[in-house]
């Protein structure tokens, strides 16, 4: 069944607010994400409270900013069998409805980027230690402290994205590194505190890694690929954008087996919100 409210699929039990189909029309998009933005708890609770909400195994509820702790505190309690939680800037989320999803045994999957959370959220979400898949990225309230907590009592962990908080430094990744060494996949793109420690315990830890991106970790230096060489023997990809302190030679001498790498040794954008030495920019 598809709405006029985003688009409501059912399809192998799953319930998605948000379409992953392209668009040509740019309107069409802008359409979209306005549809998306006025679903709020009363449109989300039909679904969870129904027969079919015990049943449900994803939902994704990206750019639904009205939706609030109300509904994921709801999702907790009625949604038994959920593996997929997509919550993407859902800014009224915090870590209130986030303590209510660490009971959920069946969660392995779970995207809370650009909402509110701080580490008691985060260290919530942990508990149950199942989660497989987490990203955080643009969550400006969690720590290192926060990383390590969840780490402890997470061994499964396989994808970790924690791109574009300025605030986590190479203790995050020692966390990350020595408590789930099934890692697969690893973001810390953004995060200009980052030096060659941290790749350092990725190399000496997790050697099934097969994505990093380090884009904007302007400390790096070539350093950072030699432990990459040595102990991350599955990577396939690299990204390594405005990494001003990696060489072109490094580079070409240290990724000629990798399926892809991206490299350029530009300034950081002001996108980013630093600058070259790691200071944070203030936008009047």
């Amino acid at each position: 069944m598809v709405s006029t409210v985003g688009h409501r699929i059912y399809a192998k039990q799953s319930l998605y607010f948000t379409l992953p189909l392209p668009f040509s029309n740019v309107t069409k998009r802008i359409r979209l994400l306005q549809q998306l933005e006025r679903i709020s708890d009363g449109g989300v609770r039909p679904f969870v409270q129904g027969s079919s909400g015990a049943k449900l195994r994803e939902l994704n509820l990206t750019n639904c900013i009205r939706v609030t702790d109300a509904s994921v505190t709801e999702i907790a309690q009625r949604c038994h069998e959920l593996t997929y939680l997509h919550l993407r800037y859902c800014e009224n989320v915090t870590d209130a409805g986030i303590e209510a999803l660490g009971n959920m045994s069946s969660l392995i999957s779970i995207d809370i980027s650009g909402t509110s959370i701080s580490d008691m959220g985060l260290r919530a979400l942990g508990c149950h230690g199942k989660i497989k898949e987490l990203s955080i990225s643009e969550c400006k309230n969690i720590s290192d402290t926060g990383i390590q907590e969840f780490c402890e009592g997470t061994k499964y962990l396989e994808y970790c994205h924690v791109s574009y908080c300025p605030q986590l430094s190479d203790e995050a990744v020692r966390a990350m590194a020595f408590h789930c060494r099934r890692l697969t996949s690893v973001n810390i793109a953004g995060c200009p505190k980052m030096t060659d420690t941290c790749i350092q315990y990725l190399a000496a830890a997790c050697h099934y890694l097969h994505f990093l991106d380090v884009s904007g970790c302007i400390h790096l230096t070539d350093k950072a690929l030699k432990y990459l060489w040595k102990g991350c023997k599955q990577l396939q990809i690299l990204k390594m954008l405005y990494c001003r302190n990696i060489a072109k030679e490094a580079v070409l001498k240290y990724t000629v087996k990798l399926e892809k790498q991206e490299h350029n040794d530009a300034d950081p954008p002001s996108w980013l919100g630093y600058d070259r030495d790691g200071n944070i920019l203030t936008f009047s």
